[in-house]
C-alpha cells in the first residue's frame, strides 16, 4: 500500500464528513458522487483523489474537483503561451498574469490544481500584515500539500520580489506544492521562492483589502476565501 494510500485511508471517514460525499475510485480518478452518502466499504478513497498518474485537466476548467494527488501533473502547458488566473475572492477580484518560462513547473502546477478546482473555497491563511498574503493549503484532515513536490525555480536576486509578486511558498528547498503567495510589501526577502508572475489588476484594491486583515504572526484577523480560479490562456 503506497504512503498516500495509506493516508487516505486513516483520513477517510473524516474526509467523507467534511465533503458530505462518499463514492469509490477509479484506477486514476474518483468522480462525483452523492451528497449525504455513507462508504459501503472500509477504507473507501473519498471523492477529490487521483491515485496513480495525474492526467491533465480540461482546459475549460469542465473537470471535476481533486484535492489529493498521488503524483505531481505532466507538463499540461505550453510554454509559449501567457497565462491568466482570474481570482474570485470574498473581497474582490485578483488579476495575475503567470510567466511559464520564468518558472515552468511552478505555473504548470499552478494551472493543472486551479483547473482541478483545488484552490475553490480556500481561504487565505497567511496573512503578515504589510509583507505577504498568501493561500493553498486545504483544512484538516487534509494534508496542507497536494500529495507530491517539486523543485525550486529560484531568482538570482531579492529585487524579483516586488510588490505584486505572485510566488510559490515553500517549507524549505524544493518543497514546493500548492502554497503560494501576494508580495505585498518587500521587507528584506531572500531569493528563496520561486515566482510565477504578477498581480496585474487588484493589488491597489483587492490584495490591499486582504493585507488589512493581516497580523504581525501571519494569523488572519478576518477570513477571505477564493471563491474559484478561472485560467484563460493566450
Amino acid at each position: 500500500m503506497s504512503l498516500l494510500l495509506s493516508r487516505i485511508v486513516r483520513l477517510t471517514s473524516v474526509v467523507l464528513l467534511s465533503f458530505g460525499l462518499a463514492g469509490s475510485a477509479a484506477a486514476c480518478s474518483t468522480s462525483a458522487a452523492t451528497p449525504g452518502a455513507t462508504p459501503t466499504t472500509a477504507g473507501t478513497i473519498p471523492p477529490g483523489t487521483i491515485m496513480g498518474t495525474t492526467p491533465c485537466p480540461a482546459a475549460d476548467g469542465s473537470s471535476p474537483r481533486e484535492v489529493v494527488f498521488d503524483s505531481g501533473p505532466p507538463k499540461c502547458i505550453d510554454l509559449d503561451k501567457t497565462y491568466i488566473a482570474h481570482m474570485d475572492t470574498s473581497r474582490g477580484p485578483i488579476t495575475i498574469t503567470l510567466d511559464p518560462k520564468l518558472a515552468p513547473l511552478a505555473v504548470n502546477n499552478f494551472v493543472v490544481l486551479s483547473r482541478y478546482h483545488f484552490y475553490d473555497g480556500l481561504v487565505f491563511d497567511r496573512n503578515i500584515a504589510g509583507y505577504v498574503i498568501g493561500a493553498g493549503r486545504q483544512p484538516p484532515p487534509l494534508p496542507d500539500n497536494p500529495g507530491y513536490a517539486f523543485k525550486d525555480e529560484l531568482p538570482t536576486d531579492r529585487a524579483a520580489y516586488q510588490p505584486g509578486t505572485f510566488m510559490m511558498d515553500n517549507a524549505g528547498p524544493d518543497t514546493n506544492g500548492s502554497k503560494w503567495m501576494i508580495m505585498v510589501q518587500n521587507q528584506g526577502i531572500a531569493p528563496k521562492f520561486t515566482v510565477m508572475g504578477q498581480v496585474t489588476e487588484g493589488l491597489d484594491t483587492t490584495v490591499a483589502a486582504i493585507d488589512k486583515t493581516g497580523s504581525s504572526n501571519g494569523q488572519p484577523t478576518a477570513a477571505t476565501t477564493i471563491e474559484k480560479i478561472t485560467i484563460t490562456e493566450r
